[in-house]
Parts: structure tokens; C-alpha cells; sequence
């Protein structure tokens, strides 16, 4: 769920945008055995360029940013399930990196 803000017009040019973001996670097990999972709660941003082609349609261009709090487990490997580390950890990570057409109704 988010919110997009454009700066000068509606739908064309600079945008700022935020968002909630809700995440379960598993990594690993393929190059190292050690597999992490768990869950992620979190704000993301965002920025981006919104050009005007024609009346309806946009191209767009954007990245974002989002963090938050990481509660997880690291095993030792993803069968076993011998637990090495679990907890709470805070989280900065790349979200968004978007290039779109848009048709505006």
C-alpha cells in the first residue's frame, strides 16, 4: 500500500512516493548451506520522472529505497534445521528500480 506525490503536474514530471511494506523472507541454501528466513516490516521511498507522450499515456522512470525491522533465523543448513543465530535486526535495503508505460483514464 503507498502514496505517489507529483511535484509539479498531476502525472507528468518529478514524483516522490511512499509506501508500507509487509515481507517473508527465506535466503540461501544454494551457493552456502546456511539459510536465513524470517519476516520484514517496513517504510519505503521513492523518487522518480513521469513524461508525458501523449493526453493518456506516460512514460515513467523511478528506484526506491525501504527499511524497517528483520526478525529472523539463520540454519545451518535449509534440512537440518540447527537454529545458529535468530532475532531482530534493523534493515536498509533497494525496493524499486522501475521503468513503466501508464495509460491515464
Amino acid at each position: 500500500m503507498g502514496a505517489r506525490y507529483w511535484l509539479w503536474h498531476c502525472y507528468s514530471g518529478f514524483y516522490v512516493n511512499s509506501r508500507i511494506k509487509i515481507q517473508e523472507y527465506n535466503e540461501g541454501g544454494i551457493v552456502s548451506p546456511v539459510t536465513n528466513e524470517g519476516e520484514r516490516y517496513g517504510l519505503g521511498i521513492g523518487v522518480g520522472y513521469a513524461y508525458m507522450l501523449s493526453s493518456h499515456i506516460n512514460i515513467e522512470a523511478g528506484w526506491g529505497l525501504w527499511s524497517g525491522l528483520a526478525t529472523y533465523k539463520k540454519y545451518s543448513c535449509p534440512r537440518c534445521g540447527d537454529v545458529l543465530e535468530q532475532g531482530k535486526k534493523v534493515f536498509l535495503l533497494p525496493d524499486t528500480l522501475n521503468i513503466a508505460i501508464s495509460y491515464i483514464f
